[in-house]
C-alpha cells in the first residue's frame, strides 16, 4: 500500500471513528430531553388558529360538547375566555371576515349555556 491510499483508508478509518462516537455520545452519554410542550405554552397565533379550526368543526356537525372539549385541551382557562381571546387577536390581525364569522358563531353557543 503506498501512501496515497494509506492516507485514503485512515481518512476513511477516522470518519467512521468520528460517525460512530457521534452516535453513542448522543444516545447514550447526552440523550435528548423528553420534551412535553402543553398546549397552553402556544403562541397566541397558534391557539387562534386552533380555536377556529374547532369553529370550522362545530359548524361542521353543530356538537357543542365535543367543542368544548377541544377548546378545554388549550389550557385551564374557561372555554368563552379562550374563544374571546382567539376572535380578538383574529379581528387585529386581518382573518377573513368568514373565519371570524364562525368563531363568533361558537361563542355564541358557548355563551348561550
Amino acid at each position: 500500500m503506498d501512501r496515497r491510499q494509506l492516507r485514503f483508508f485512515l481518512f476513511g478509518i477516522a470518519i467512521l471513528v468520528g460517525i460512530v462516537a457521534g452516535i453513542f455520545l448522543g444516545w447514550e452519554i447526552i440523550p435528548p430531553r423528553d420534551a412535553k410542550p402543553e398546549p397552553q405554552t402556544l403562541q397566541t397565533d397558534y391557539k387562534t388558529d386552533f380555536v377556529l379550526m374547532v369553529s370550522e368543526l362545530y359548524h361542521q356537525d353543530g356538537d357543542l360538547d365535543t367543542a368544548l372539549s377541544r377548546l378545554a385541551y388549550l389550557g385551564k382557562s374557561p372555554p368563552a375566555e379562550i374563544m374571546l381571546s382567539a376572535i380578538q387577536f383574529a379581528d387585529k390581525n386581518t382573518y377573513s371576515t368568514s373565519d371570524i364569522q364562525l368563531m363568533l358563531r361558537l361563542f355564541s353557543s358557548i355563551q348561550n349555556l
